[in-house]
């Protein structure tokens, strides 16, 4: 999937998402962010007196530790994505990142500096330290109007007395967002572009795949070697066609891409997990094989007018059909997943549901205006 993004274009910038997101800007003085010209002048000079914080040689990690932290991702520590959240590993992990690459954009990667200013203003796993948070928080770059908010939000918080709420949360403004009133800094608290708009959606979706992970697991546990052997197969088929659809049938001309891309696949997933969970509770509706023809009928109907609609920005004919190419497959291997594990459910039960589930998104992209 991403080769075919980067095909059309669309340069990585981003680990985990190469190729999804827009070309990433970067900042007119790399190694200071802050002295970007699109950075407003107070900011500038805030950062520039923040250079001065002192850096804590105790919270770097040892040589011994690096060695152990060489394909660390600083990211996935902090949010115990990948494995258990461990803060101290995720201090370590992020003053190594700082030291490997220097000129990175770090917010956009959500490393080093990025991950730093979350846990030296929260003080997870070390002494809180608010004025390296804020050194950290211009070190890590990003739209101007987010190095702007971010060290605009750290001041406030230097400036809230302990325990009380941040002035924005006492008018309302930002009432729900409670770790967020109760002082405790995120990096997506400040976004303002499109490109971190998809990080910070990427870090969402991880986290729920997690959880979705680990309860999906419950249900697959007791399945047989060859029910779970049929799962994977389906597994990697579906991947493949919920990625073909993601970034071949959503248009991601627009710098929030990623997002985008994101919200589309991420609802396949949950859609395969609740059909997953229909099945296994046998609430799915029994179909014949006459109703499976009429739903295929008017999936190719859907199809075929689909193929004719004119679309702007990146969705074309071609992707329509790739992702076609891929639903089928997908399909398939549902149906023999499905033979295995829901013997009593009928084949064509299963297409229909598949089917119909198809034909509403190529109804979506034929009715575009």
């Amino acid at each position: 999937m991403f080769d075919a993004l980067l095909s059309r274009g669309l340069a990585p910038c981003l680990f985990g998402l190469a190729g999804v997101f827009a070309t990433c800007a970067t900042s007119d003085a790399a190694d200071a962010p802050w002295r970007d010209a699109s950075v407003d002048k107070a900011t500038q000079v805030i950062c520039d007196k923040a250079t001065a914080t002192p850096l804590p040689d105790a919270d770097r990690p040892n040589a011994a530790e690096k060695a152990g932290l060489t394909a660390c991702v600083s990211r996935n520590l902090y949010f115990g994505v990948k494995g258990p959240q461990d803060y101290v590993a995720a201090r370590k992990c992020g003053w190594l990142e700082r030291e490997k690459k220097p000129d990175a954009d770090f917010a956009w990667e959500l490393a080093g500096p990025a991950v730093l200013m979350m846990i030296y203003a929260n003080g997870y796993g070390v002494d809180k330290n608010l004025p390296l948070s804020l050194r950290f928080a211009c070190e890590a770059g990003g739209a101007p109007a987010e190095i702007e908010a971010r060290t605009a939000h750290i001041i406030k918080l230097q400036q809230s007395p302990t325990g009380k709420t941040l002035e924005a949360c006492a008018k309302d403004e930002r009432a729900a967002a409670t770790p967020y009133c109760h002082g405790v800094l995120d990096i997506c608290d400040d976004l303002t572009s499109g490109a971190m708009g998809g990080v910070c959606a990427s870090v969402a979706s991880d986290i729920a795949e997690e959880k979705a992970a680990a309860d999906f697991a419950g249900i697959t546990r007791s399945w047989t070697p060859q029910q779970k052997a049929a799962f994977a197969g389906l597994g990697t088929k579906a991947q493949a066609y919920f990625d073909a659809h993601a970034s071949r049938e959503i248009d991601l001309s627009g710098t929030a891409r990623g997002e985008f891309y994101i919200e589309a696949r991420d609802a396949l997933k949950s859609a395969f997990r609740a059909d997953i969970v229909t099945f296994e509770q046998g609430k799915a509706p029994a179909q014949t094989p006459a109703a499976y023809s009429a739903a295929d009928r008017k999936l190719n109907a859907a199809y075929a007018k689909a193929l004719k609609q004119r679309f702007t920005g990146t969705i074309n004919k071609d992707g329509i059909r790739e992702t076609q190419r891929a639903w089928l497959p997908y399909r398939d291997a549902f149906v023999d997943f499905a033979a295995i594990r829901y013997p009593n459910i009928a084949a064509d039960t299963v297409r229909t549901m598949l089917t119909k589930a198809r034909t509403k998104l190529l109804e979506e992209l034929a009715n575009q205006e």
